[in-house]
């Protein structure tokens, strides 16, 4: 048995719920140093910029599983879903503080969405990322009838590039 076979096998032992534990201590931690006032001059952009990039770095470790399969063999198929849920869940909290203390009007919602075109396609970004995170739980899975196992998954999966482009666009990395 090679060092690879070993560590495959290693991680298939593992549970997953680590995953989601470890995943979202991160955005726990953004929240409480920006509740106790050490995010710097502007807290709430601070906080609002960390827990996004926080939501794509777990969006790129989570699309980075199956490359990374394909060209060494490390197995790290069964935490993809929990990679990408986290990222989900860092995506909302972000989307939150941008509503819930950013903005704190609805009625600068819609405006700043069309004023600002790297959050009209953050938006985009975020409804493209609810089309698969919906899958997540037994309960909300299409019912597998047809041929092709009912209403798909994959109509939603190609669009997870676009959650690149706000970050891009706002010139925050990259």
């Amino acid at each position: 048995m090679t060092g690879l076979q070993r560590v495959n096998l290693a991680l298939a032992r593992l549970p997953t719920w680590p995953v989601y534990v470890v995943g979202l201590l991160p955005a726990f931690w953004a929240i409480w140093l920006g509740a106790t006032g050490r995010l710097g001059v502007e807290p709430i952009n601070a906080l609002e910029n960390r827990l996004g990039l926080l939501a794509l770095q777990f969006l790129i470790a989570g699309l980075a599983v199956t490359p990374l399969r394909r060209w060494t063999g490390l197995n790290l198929i069964r935490f993809r879903r929990a990679l990408g849920l986290v990222a989900m869940g860092h995506l909302a909290l972000h989307l939150a503080v941008w509503l819930l203390l950013d903005l704190r009007d609805w009625g600068l919602i819609w405006a700043d969405i069309l004023k600002r075109p790297y959050i009209t396609v953050g938006m985009l970004a975020f409804a493209s990322a609810c089309w698969p995170s919906r899958f997540c739980c037994r309960w909300l899975q299409p019912p597998a009838t047809g041929r092709f196992g009912g209403w798909g998954r994959s109509a939603g999966d190609g669009c997870t590039g676009l959650s690149i482009l706000p970050f891009r666009w706002a010139g925050c990395i990259l």
